[in-house]
């Protein structure tokens, strides 16, 4: 059984954004984006509640390893059922990524936290 998630061409489709000679991939700029608004919006809400910046980092931190973590796990965990070990490569792991699995693991990663 194939994976097809286990390269480029089964990653679906993976639109560019042309900025003149330069081709920048519109996933990596709708994240870097998302990472954007959602600090500045969590910032600002923070703020306005009373918390201090060194209370903010370690709780943007969390969320921000949690995501990363969520949206690769289920890919990894799928990856090890179905890949023999001596085939196992840096790309391979590099590959997928799950929407749901990024917004839980986020989530989870802020479990811990506070900023009271």
């Amino acid at each position: 059984m194939e994976i097809s998630h286990r390269s480029p061409e089964g990653w679906g489709i993976c639109p560019r954004i042309a900025l003149g000679p330069l081709s920048i991939s519109a996933y990596a700029v709708f994240m870097l984006l998302a990472f954007i608004v959602g600090l500045s919006v969590y910032r600002y809400n923070a703020a306005r509640a009373g918390a201090k910046t060194r209370q903010i980092f370690p709780i943007v931190l969390a969320a921000v390893f949690g995501g990363v973590f969520g949206a690769k796990f289920p890919v990894w965990a799928l990856i090890m059922i179905e890949v023999p070990f001596q085939d196992w490569n840096l790309a391979l792991f590099l590959a997928g990524r799950t929407i749901v699995g990024g917004f839980v693991g986020g989530m989870l990663g802020c479990g811990g936290s506070s900023a009271a």
